[in-house]
C-alpha cells in the first residue's frame, strides 16, 4: 500500500501514481512500472507480487486539478485549464 497526503496548497480532483522498478538488469516480459489514476482518497494498493525484495523502486504522485478532471468523463478528453503538481521519492525497497 502506497499512501501520501494532500498537497499544501489547492484541492486536486485526482491524484496519478506510477511506481517503477529501478533494478538492473531488465528481464525480458517483466513489468518494471505501473501507473493509476486515482480520484477518492490517496492511498494505492499495489497489485500482489509487483514489489520483490531485493529490487528497488521510485515513485511519482502528481496531484492533478482540472474541471473536467472527474472520474466518469469521456475517455481521452482532457483540456484546460490542467494543473499538477509532481512529488517524488528516493529509492526504496519493500
Amino acid at each position: 500500500m502506497i499512501t501520501w497526503s494532500p498537497p499544501t496548497l489547492g484541492q486536486p480532483t485526482s491524484y496519478q501514481i506510477t511506481i517503477s522498478s529501478q533494478t538492473q538488469p531488465v528481464i525480458a516480459g517483466e513489468t518494471r512500472t505501473i501507473s493509476a489514476i486515482i480520484y477518492s482518497g490517496r492511498r494505492f494498493k499495489l497489485p500482489p507480487g509487483f514489489l520483490k525484495q531485493g529490487s528497488q523502486y521510485t515513485a511519482t504522485i502528481s496531484a492533478r486539478l482540472a474541471p473536467w478532471d472527474t472520474f466518469d468523463r469521456a475517455a481521452f478528453r482532457v483540456g484546460v485549464p490542467f494543473h499538477t503538481a509532481d512529488c517524488l521519492t528516493g529509492i526504496f525497497s519493500p
